[in-house]
Formats: structure tokens, C-alpha cells, sequence
């Protein structure tokens, strides 16, 4: 977009412009992938890296996995979610991201993708959330408006969210919010 700050990339001899989004989403998936395979039951991970070309720091927060309440058939019958607090150049940002298998998200089409309203269960307090696909290949949903999620990570004992998927209807997910606290807050305190 218009006014968008942009990073150009080298890739295989050729130049590309990728938008701070785009780089912000690249970022997140890449440390996301590289830790998704350690094995943690109920522990939220931190993690903290540092751009070797411009200096930025990038913090984030990483639920366990967590797994549709009812099964799915192939080819999701593998799906899982995260649930993951950023902050890069000063801004958090709230997102779900899938890993192994896309989740094809039932919405509206608009201008930067699909996005759909999705119910958040909070303990006991539910609420409806814009969410919006990030990129064309449905492995990571954005909360454009995400104020005051991570202080509702941080006051929830549980999260259920449901998402309405393209010919399956509602998926549910239970998200593991013990532990959550500690390693949110070292994103929202250290992101200025």
C-alpha cells in the first residue's frame, strides 16, 4: 500500500520489495517453523532475535500447539495452530498461525485477502474479532484490531476460538493459555 514502509531483498541474483507486513509475517512463520518441532507440553515459549541488517528486534510469544476439538479428514487430519504475540519496531501484534497444513478461512473477500469474524471464548467472556489472512496461503490469520488481546492472554485461564472453515463449518481450538503471562509480558514490556 501506499506509504507502507518497504524492505528490498536479494534473492537468487534478483531484487524484490517485500512490505514491512510481508517481512513481519516471513519473520514470525520462519522462528515459529523453527520451533514448533521441539517438543513442550504446556509452555509457552520466548523468543528474541535481532535483524543483522537493520537492527530490529523482534520479540515473540508462542503458544504449545493446539488441535481441532473434532477431527478433521484429509488433507487437515494434521492441522494444528499457534497462537502467537509480536512485536517488531515498536507495535505487538496478535496472530494464528498454521504450520504444517493451510486453513482455508469461510469469509468475505476484500482487498488484502479473506477475512471473516471469528468468536474468541475468554474463560467465560465471548467475543467476535475481524481476523484477516495474511498473504494468499491461508497459514497465518492477522487480528487487524488486536487491542487489548494480550491483556486478555494475560487475565484468561483458557481460549477457545472458533473459526468458520470452507466446507467444514466451525473449528473449534483450545488454546493452553498456563504459562502464557510470563512470556507475554517480556513481548509487551519490551516492545517501545
Amino acid at each position: 500500500p501506499m506509504g507502507s514502509p518497504t524492505l528490498v531483498s536479494a534473492v537468487a541474483g534478483g531484487m524484490f520489495v517485500v512490505s514491512k507486513e510481508g517481512f513481519m509475517r516471513f519473520a514470525s512463520l520462519l522462528v515459529f517453523v523453527l520451533f514448533w518441532p521441539c517438543a513442550w507440553a504446556d509452555d509457552w515459549r520466548y523468543s528474541e532475535s535481532e535483524n543483522p541488517m537493520d537492527g530490529a528486534v523482534s520479540l515473540m510469544a508462542m503458544s504449545p500447539p493446539a488441535f481441532p476439538s473434532d477431527p478433521l479428514p484429509y488433507p487437515y487430519s494434521d492441522l494444528s495452530a499457534g497462537l502467537v504475540v509480536h512485536c517488531l519496531g515498536g507495535s505487538t501484534t496478535v496472530m494464528l498461525i498454521f504450520p504444517r497444513t493451510r486453513f482455508p478461512l469461510l469469509g468475505t473477500l476484500s482487498g488484502g485477502g479473506i477475512e471473516a469474524d471469528v468468536r474468541f471464548k475468554w474463560d467465560d467472556l465471548i467475543e467476535a474479532r475481524l481476523v484477516r489472512e495474511v498473504g494468499n496461503d491461508g497459514d497465518s490469520l492477522w487480528l487487524p484490531n488486536d487491542d487489548g488481546v494480550a491483556d486478555l492472554i494475560l487475565q484468561s485461564g483458557s481460549l477457545m476460538v472458533e473459526l468458520p472453515m470452507y466446507r467444514h463449518g466451525n473449528v473449534y481450538f483450545n488454546f493452553s493459555l498456563s504459562g502464557a503471562a510470563e512470556q507475554v509480558e517480556k513481548v509487551v514490556n519490551g516492545c517501545f
